[in-house]
């Protein structure tokens, strides 16, 4: 059986590596993940978290890692982070940030679906568990990067990968129907409906969100709308000084009632984490 806590810090250690994720993305997973306290270690301190920036270099970032590979705490993670970000914007060789691959539809005109990486490694035929299979196609509706004909063409793969990714849809007092009225669909029913989601994964409320989603983003209502294009060439943080300047606020750990709003806070960047956040939901569930 899948040690899951186990796989996400493996997972995000080697996300860690990756240059063209933020060091906002990586706090981002390590906020949400802290709803699964299973998933961290308690923090023993080491004489190296405490060398001067100076001698911050990519050797003394693997002594980093190795310390977080031991001791999975928060405080250890929040200094990795800001080694790995000071190596980023000084431009270190395996640091610089370099854009990565976005599958997806880049315009209307194509006909093939190409589904992203996180989606289509949770619907592989190997090792393939519905839970995941159906958290991930859930996290894209999160994705405000994604648009709603790559959401309608998810929905086509999906079935055509497995035939009971959805269930019937259902109504009872833990899962309230779907409205038609427009004057509902504001951000706090949009995330009570993919709660309802989570309970019912039907293929009514997946298309139903879909248009709740456009709604939303067509009024530019705050949380919707479309990051901007990622700008690689500057910096991850506002300052070089990352002594001074922790490598993001931490929230705190997102209760039940706030977890689609943390899912689609956690995702407002792209989808680049989406595996990670698959991984705390699998715990969850």
């Amino acid at each position: 059986m899948t040690n899951i806590p186990e796989q996400f810090r493996q997972d995000f250690l080697k996300q860690c590596r990756n240059t063209g994720i933020t060091t906002e993305e990586l706090m981002s997973a390590i906020d949400f993940a802290k709803s699964q306290p299973t998933i961290f270690s308690d923090h023993s301190d080491a004489p190296y978290l405490h060398t001067l920036q100076i001698k911050w270099t990519p050797g003394y970032f693997e002594e980093c890692m190795k310390g977080v590979e031991d001791v999975f705490s928060i405080p250890r993670i929040t200094h990795l982070l800001k080694v790995r970000d000071f190596l980023r914007h000084r431009g270190d060789a395996g640091f610089k940030p370099i854009p990565s691959e976005k599958i997806g539809l880049s315009t209307a005109m194509h006909t093939e679906f190409f589904p992203k990486e996180n989606l289509r490694e949770n619907f592989q035929t190997e090792n393939f568990d519905l839970l995941r299979a159906q958290i991930a196609l859930r996290l894209e509706i999160y994705d405000m990067s994604n648009e709603s004909s790559y959401l309608n063409q998810a929905i086509q793969w999906a079935e055509q990968k497995a035939n009971n990714i959805f269930s019937p849809y259902e109504v009872d007092i833990f899962k309230k129907p779907i409205s038609e009225n427009k004057s509902d669909w504001k951000p706090d029913y949009f995330d009570i409906q993919t709660e309802y989601l989570s309970k019912n994964f039907s293929k009514e409320r997946y298309l139903h969100l879909i248009e709740v989603r456009q709604y939303l983003r067509d009024h530019r209502v705050e949380g919707f709308v479309p990051p901007p294009k990622r700008a690689y060439a500057a910096r991850d943080t506002d300052q070089a000084d990352t002594n001074t300047t922790s490598a993001r606020p931490h929230s705190e750990s997102p209760s039940p009632d706030s977890m689609p709003r943390a899912l689609r806070t956690a995702l407002m960047v792209g989808g680049a984490i989406a595996a990670l956040l698959v991984l705390v939901l699998s715990i969850t569930r």
